[in-house]
């Protein structure tokens, strides 16, 4: 699948890794630290995804489950392989981080068809993320879902639609002009 990136109201392809030191390069959700929660999404050591300048541009997700252990629960994780067929859906990192105002929240919601959240993370504002947060996560759609994006900023940002295009490239506007956007094409 393609991989895109949801940022401050634009698209870009691609995810941008950072370097672990246990995992090699990851891709870095949330933040870490006391009332936030981070994830790493690493590459398959067996069938890695494809880096170009720090940048994974196509990769499947793969799902790891490590089973029950010592009364530990069941653990769920996921790593990027390489690409090994063509898929119409895309794996998209929505961060709804943006700027700082009391008490907001970065969220996202759907609006139509079934996107499925593989991983999230969040950050947050104050010593134990009381006084505000964002979410962070990968999420896989398919053309034709509808993602309605409320970045953190309360009145100070307005709202977003991301949706997947019939020719499968993610688009994105606020979620004003996507309603008008819409009304136009059912008329």
């Amino acid at each position: 699948m393609k991989v895109f990136q949801w940022l401050h109201g634009e698209i870009r392809a691609g995810v941008s890794l950072v370097k672990d030191e246990r995992l090699g390069p990851v891709i870095f959700l949330g933040e870490e630290g006391r009332g936030r929660r981070y994830e790493k999404i690493a590459l398959d050591r067996r069938n890695p995804a494809e880096i170009v300048d720090g940048v994974v541009l196509e990769a499947n997700p793969k799902k790891i489950t490590l089973p029950t252990r010592d009364g530990k629960p069941e653990k769920v994780f996921y790593v990027l392989e390489r690409q090994n067929s063509v898929s119409e859906s895309v794996l998209v990192r929505v961060n709804t981080q943006w700027c700082y105002t009391r008490n907001s929240q970065g969220t996202w919601e759907t609006v139509s068809g079934s996107p499925e959240t593989l991983i999230s993370g969040y950050g947050a504002h104050g010593d134990a993320g009381r006084i505000g947060n964002w979410n962070d996560g990968l999420i896989v759609m398919r053309p034709g879902e509808t993602l309605k994006i409320s970045p953190e900023g309360g009145h100070k940002t307005a709202n977003y639609a991301l949706w997947i295009g019939k020719d499968g490239v993610p688009q994105t506007a606020t979620w004003e002009d996507y309603e008008t956007l819409m009304a136009i094409e059912r008329s």
